[in-house]
């Protein structure tokens, strides 16, 4: 059917303004649907990928937390048993203590007397210091007292060194090398005022809960045996 050139024209622009206005009125329900769906899973995709970023570097922070402590204290105990000294001392109840003792009250495991006790301000003190090392609720602390030989009002400073310890061990090697449990060996010579041999060497055999065994020993200031061939 021919309509005439007038109607024509009507009818075309009719149909132009028809498909503009269908283009104007946006996305349908159904591509809305798909475009959230595509975008939920992209956002998916991208979340996964982020928290494992944020985990991983979580866990590299503790790690390098955990093994800052551990080698902290570590070298705290190198330290403190390389400048092991020969001097006993006098406790808060005036009895006379070796230069190295095993076991004690509270925990104590180890006490020792130093060298090296740095003297920053030039005060009137000895360079030589009584520290010790105290095991309680999974934690190995660090004393320290401010005089070698102690007055009965005093009290240690205790540094945290090293914690979640499941197990903890000390040994003693003598200058034949032979393993001791504690000392002074009972089976040695226990007078304080002879001043026994101090021991050439201390292990240290620590259990902890994430990391499992760890084994140090650390030498002292005596010289260690050499066998002859």
């Amino acid at each position: 059917m021919t309509y005439p050139s007038p109607i024509r024209n009507r009818i075309q622009v009719a149909s132009s303004e028809c498909v503009r206005c269908r283009q104007s009125q946006g996305f349908t329900l159904l591509e809305l649907l798909i475009a959230i769906t595509i975008f939920a899973i992209l956002a998916t995709f991208v979340y996964a990928g982020l928290k494992v970023v944020l985990d991983t570097g979580h866990h590299t922070s503790l790690y390098n937390q955990r093994m800052s402590k551990l080698q902290l204290g570590l070298n705290l105990i190198q330290r403190d048993i390389e400048q092991l000294v020969n001097r006993p001392i006098r406790d808060e109840h005036g009895d006379l203590q070796p230069a190295l003792l095993s076991g004690g009250f509270s925990g104590v495991m180890l006490e020792l007397t130093r060298g090296g006790y740095s003297n920053p301000m030039n005060l009137p003190r000895s360079n030589l210091q009584r520290v010790g090392y105290q095991y309680e609720e999974e934690t190995l602390y660090r004393l320290s007292w401010r005089m070698v030989d102690r007055p009965q009002d005093s009290k240690p400073y205790r540094q945290k060194l090293i914690d979640e310890i499941a197990s903890l061990e000390l040994f003693y090697y003598d200058k034949e090398l032979k393993k001791k449990s504690e000392w002074p060996p009972r089976s040695g010579n226990s007078n304080t005022d002879d001043s026994p041999e101090l021991p050439v060497a201390i292990e240290l055999i620590l259990e902890l809960k994430d990391w499992g065994r760890v084994r140090r020993l650390f030498r002292s200031t005596q010289s260690i045996p050499v066998e002859k061939e």
